[in-house]
């Protein structure tokens, strides 16, 4: 995700989802935790919500991240 953050991500990921175009893009990490320790934004966690739906390995970090807690 070269140049993506989290005040953009959405800008970039939410064209990509309305056209199926997901694999190989995931979410940095920082952007995961942030959403894993609810400090992210509602639409910013409806986003990695539906990312995490089609990708296992983000579904994966995001469910152990959510067990550190």
């Amino acid at each position: 995700m070269s140049g993506w953050n989290e005040d953009n991500f959405l800008e970039e990921l939410l064209p990509l989802l309305r056209h199926g175009h997901v694999a190989g893009l995931c979410p940095e990490a920082e952007t995961l935790c942030a959403v894993a320790d609810c400090e992210a934004s509602e639409s910013l966690k409806n986003a990695i919500a539906a990312h995490t739906a089609r990708c296992p390995a983000c579904r994966d970090l995001q469910q152990c991240l959510q067990d550190r807690k």
